[in-house]
């Protein structure tokens, strides 16, 4: 028997009118199953429809067509209040004239739950988060970082099944981003809530999902664990989007049964045929992409390496990024700043590339 999935979302379609009066679809029949206790994170560029997509399912906006379910009963008409979905934003939305308190309290004092529950479920909810001590400052005295904190906990207090996120930690800077994310997924995975996240940053996606959902134009092109999403890219596009792949023309030059042979600048290399798109036939053209980890830089030509001149290096605490022109294209390859590996590696300096062939991913050139 197969279970019933926390949340299903089925055929979700909306269309919406621009300034002239031009159809715009901005989700087109979009399914996907979430299971309880799940993580998972949509993604995709800006105008991919996955805001559209999460206030779909918190209620705020309506489908034209399509149904959503929670625990297999049908909710797609019931009001965002009926749902008990709440959703954390990135502008916080605390109230500035209330303590931390009195915002985190918020929701239980609409349930008109006593003062007791009130503080005991505040106190938890602050323990969790790491508010502890702030609970009578106001918003305005707070860094970015505890004013996300208070709209989770806010959330986290009404004890939902379900929360929403829409891009929580865009306005905070990169060490406070990385503290509340791993908070997020602490209390997540502690209580076993179900989350729906919405973001366009990668890292972000990676390292808090259970599951990654790229979207683009308003449909799914994959989803998967990210460790799987990230090795295997169905597309260029997913390839570019998770991981920022470096591309470059190839040509398959032989076939076998476990192996395919592509030549890149007159260099041949040897592939796992599982790392090429399927009917591929020799002579074919395609594109390899390889990310920037996956590239290793010599200054020995040695066999099966690629030739290129560095066009910037650039200094990335513990990683140097370089700039390397190949050919009629440019590849970025990212490195441990270790001296014994990049001393000389300067601008100006001709080099040779080797590639992780276990981390190559060949695509077809036809649109």
């Amino acid at each position: 028997m197969v279970a019933v999935p926390h949340l299903a979302l089925e055929n979700l379609s909306k269309t919406f009118r621009d300034g002239r009066g031009n159809r715009i679809e901005a989700v087109r029949n979009f399914s996907l199953r979430i299971n309880h206790g799940e993580f998972v994170t949509l993604i995709g560029p800006s105008g991919c429809g996955k805001t559209t997509t999460l206030r779909m399912i918190a209620g705020v906006e309506e489908p034209d067509s399509g149904r959503i379910l929670l625990d297999g009963a049908v909710v797609t008409a019931m009001s965002p209040q009926q749902r008990t979905m709440p959703m954390v934003f990135q502008s916080y939305a605390l109230f500035p004239h209330m303590t931390v308190f009195d915002n985190i309290s918020y929701g239980l004092r609409l349930r008109s739950m006593t003062r007791d529950v009130i503080a005991h479920d505040v106190a938890l909810a602050c323990q969790m988060v790491g508010l502890v001590g702030v609970e009578h400052r106001y918003p305005g005295e707070l860094s970015g970082g505890q004013q996300q904190r208070v709209a989770l906990a806010r959330a986290l207090v009404l004890k939902p099944q379900i929360i929403l996120f829409d891009e929580p930690l865009s306005n905070l800077d990169p060490r406070l981003r990385t503290q509340t994310r791993t908070a997020i997924r602490r209390v997540q995975q502690l209580l076993g809530i179900t989350i729906v996240y919405v973001t366009h940053d990668q890292s972000e996606a990676l390292s808090l999902s259970d599951r990654v959902v790229i979207m683009q134009n308003g449909d799914i092109v994959q989803e998967g664990p990210p460790r799987q999403v990230y090795r295997d890219p169905v597309s260029p596009f997913v390839a570019d989007f998770i991981g920022q792949a470096n591309f470059l023309d190839g040509t398959i030059t032989a076939l076998t049964g476990t192996a395919v042979q592509v030549t890149i600048q007159d260099v041949d290399l040897t592939l796992p045929l599982d790392r090429c798109p399927p009917n591929v036939e020799i002579h074919s053209d395609v594109l390899v992409a390889v990310h920037p980890e996956a590239l290793t830089i010599s200054r020995d030509p040695g066999g099966g390496r690629i030739a290129g001149v560095i066009e910037s290096t650039s200094f990335r605490g513990p990683l140097v990024e370089y700039v390397i022109a190949c050919g009629s294209g440019w590849v970025t390859v990212v490195t441990p700043d270790r001296e014994d590996q990049t001393a000389g590696l300067t601008e100006g300096v001709k080099v040779y590339l080797s590639l992780d062939h276990q981390a190559v991913r060949l695509f077809g050139t036809e649109p």
